[in-house]
């Protein structure tokens, strides 16, 4: 069972030959505010509102680099069936060496049912 916090693999909505790693935001039912104010962003979300309900059978991903990711903000939500798995331990960098942190950043968790 996904959880929020929880690092997947997945295919990319865009590209499904691409597998991607993102942390899971949301949940079906969940309310995000996407980020639209950036300029990787802005052209995608032009026309959406300012919170957007995840259906069900979906989530919402977002990288953990904040502003510099291909994410949900970018291509919106994701089928659950395009998840691989969850990521359970990193390799690299070897400063984070050691097992996942199921965890969503304070500045991300505030935009989640909001």
């Amino acid at each position: 069972m996904l959880k929020r916090g929880d690092v997947v693999t997945l295919h990319s909505p865009t590209n499904p030959s691409d597998v991607l790693v993102k942390r899971i935001i949301g949940l079906p039912g969940d309310m995000i505010r996407p980020l639209k104010n950036t300029p990787q962003h802005a052209d995608n979300h032009q026309n959406l509102p300012d919170r957007l309900q995840i259906p069900s059978g979906h989530c919402w991903v977002e990288g953990d680099e904040g502003f510099h990711s291909i994410d949900s903000n970018s291509f919106g939500y994701v089928p659950l069936g395009l998840v691989i798995g969850r990521a359970s331990f990193v390799v690299y960098p070897f400063s984070n060496f050691g097992p996942v942190k199921s965890r969503i950043p304070d500045w991300k968790r505030d935009r989640i049912n909001q």
